[in-house]
């Protein structure tokens, strides 16, 4: 990928190795912004849905708050997902002095809209508490950056500030401006293609907001510091190749973040650090960093000294998570790390993306390894084809609900129904023949989407990456020095440090877990009946 301003910082800074985060976005914000994990917070499973009456619990104290107190300006601008259905919980009312971004998870990047695609749809763009208007068909990656070099050009440089900046980008849906997905022409998988230019976007608007603290001759004393709140989704166009998992999981793909960290108080630069870190940790590190003393009572270590000068890591241990509603937990300790329960449904090796050398390269690669291994078709050999997913779609569409294709209205299935009949899909697609081939299709079908099937080849990846590992006794256990892909499980030969990880977790457990706040959704949320068409606060108590 074309990322030369965040190759740029991270080759002038300092790149983490061993950083990490929460399998999902909102258990990974609230943790950076609290520094406590998530299960002693309520928000261990999974995210804050639109419609859910709830958010980050008002009785923590969050960074920016903490940063106001050392005479801090605090300003969002992007992502919040921590919550929306009453004022209290919204940015400005949590310590930010201003906020120019969206509520929920996700949203089209050009009319800013919410639930499109579902039944519910409103606006969700706000300048702190009032509705933007005048950014419809602006890539919200331009308005983010358009707004923060105003708040850099304006700011009275005699106050220290904070910007906290949660890019849209890359998350779904999968949206950039052409010329961005123009320099990925060569790529024929779709989501691939697209993805890729949104993180070159991003990038771009990296580039723009250090250029611009050059100018103003800020980045003397500015730190920056680059981190992604989950692992990608290989069914949206994303990688996390080599290792194992993807985002919604426990594992290393779904847990081990993208971090660096660059500035001219830095004292080691332009190495990689092996050194442990985690989503927590940066709520003490910056409070330090600012001069300030953080609660020694928080799950966060303050890891200023080891990113300013190198020195070994504050922590030894940490949670990945404790999901009481999954009935899943994971813990690090050393080198050795325990899961309990399922990991998440993404749990194989998602090949990294192939691209051939030539756009319309007629030759038919094999790519991945061993069990991973299946045949990859150009696009247009792929589009002069029979189609054998575009049929094998219909066959499960038409089996299990209704397609415009099918001559026959299914009734709805049942839960039990619908998981024979994808045990059913997962079998015919290990039988798929494709012409002019003998190979037989491996279940992960990652590059096979041609330019005009892609939306109905998304579909069908959702169903098939979702394959549970079939460990029966629900106990991994990975040395991960030696074996950081998580390819073999040592549960079975040392049962001694899996009791030992096991108390561990099991003490967190009895002492510290907070059930899981979510709730079922309230109809006075409905922002089409009764909010103007805009995501709105003010349905909750």
């Amino acid at each position: 990928m074309q990322t030369p301003h965040m190759n740029y910082l991270a080759e002038k800074g300092v790149v983490f190795n061993q950083s990490y985060v929460l399998p999902v976005c909102t258990p990974s914000r609230a943790a950076m912004l609290t520094g406590y994990y998530p299960f002693k917070i309520g928000l261990q499973h999974g995210v804050i849905k639109d419609k859910e009456p709830m958010g980050l619990p008002l009785d923590f104290t969050l960074l920016p708050q903490e940063l106001k107190k050392l005479g801090y300006d605090t300003h969002m601008i992007g992502k919040w997902h921590l919550g929306f259905c009453k004022w209290e919980y919204t940015p400005t009312f949590r310590g930010f002095d201003s906020f120019y971004g969206f509520y929920n998870g996700a949203a089209d990047y050009y009319t800013h809209v919410q639930g499109a695609a579902h039944k519910v749809a409103g606006l969700d763009f706000r300048n702190n508490t009032k509705v933007v208007m005048d950014q419809r068909g602006i890539y919200s990656t331009d308005s983010y950056v358009n707004r923060a070099k105003e708040m850099i050009k304006y700011h009275n440089r005699s106050r220290p500030f904070f910007l906290y900046l949660p890019f849209q980008s890359v998350h779904s849906p999968l949206q950039v401006p052409k010329k961005f997905e123009a320099l990925y022409a060569h790529i024929q998988d779709h989501d691939r293609r697209v993805y890729s230019g949104m993180v070159t976007a991003m990038d771009d608007a990296i580039g723009r907001i250090h250029q611009i603290l050059k100018e103003y001759k800020m980045l003397r004393n500015t730190l920056i510091v680059f981190t992604t709140d989950n692992g990608g989704a290989p069914h949206h166009g994303g990688s996390n190749w080599p290792l194992r998992g993807a985002k919604t999981t426990l594992w290393e793909g779904g847990t081990r973040a993208v971090t660096f960290a660059y500035g001219s108080m830095l004292k080691k630069t332009g190495y990689v650090s092996d050194q442990l870190i985690h989503a927590v940790d940066w709520f003490p590190t910056f409070i330090t960093a600012a001069g300030g003393k953080p609660n020694l009572k928080m799950d966060g270590v303050n890891q200023w000294r080891m990113l300013r000068f190198g020195q070994p890591s504050r922590r030894k241990e940490f949670v990945y998570n404790i999901d009481d509603v999954k009935f899943s937990a994971g813990i690090r300790f050393g080198n050795y790390k325990l899961i309990l329960g399922s990991p998440g449904k993404y749990s194989t090796w998602y090949p990294q993306p192939q691209v051939s050398k030539h756009k319309h390269s007629n030759k038919v690669q094999l790519v991945g390894q061993g069990k991973h291994l299946y045949r990859k078709f150009s696009s247009e050999e792929y589009l002069q084809s029979s189609n054998p997913i575009k049929s094998l779609w219909k066959w499960f569409c038409c089996k299990t609900w209704s397609c415009a294709a099918c001559e026959v209205t299914q009734p709805k299935k049942t839960q039990k129904q619908m998981k024979y009949m994808k045990k059913k899909l997962r079998k015919k697609m290990q039988n798929l023949k494709f012409p002019k081939g003998t190979e037989t299709v491996n279940r992960n079908l990652y590059s096979l989407s041609g330019q005009t099937e892609h939306k109905v080849l998304n579909r069908l990846k959702k169903i098939v990456y979702r394959n549970e590992d079939k460990n029966e006794n629900g106990v991994y256990l990975f040395n991960l020095k030696d074996d950081p892909l998580e390819q073999k499980d040592l549960s079975k030969r040392l049962p001694h440090i899996v009791q030992k990880l096991r108390t561990k977790l099991e003490t967190y457990m009895n002492e510290s877990l907070v059930p899981s706040h979510h709730v079922n959704n309230e109809p006075y949320s409905n922002p089409e009946l009764y909010w103007g068409n805009v995501w709105s606060p003010g349905w909750c108590h």
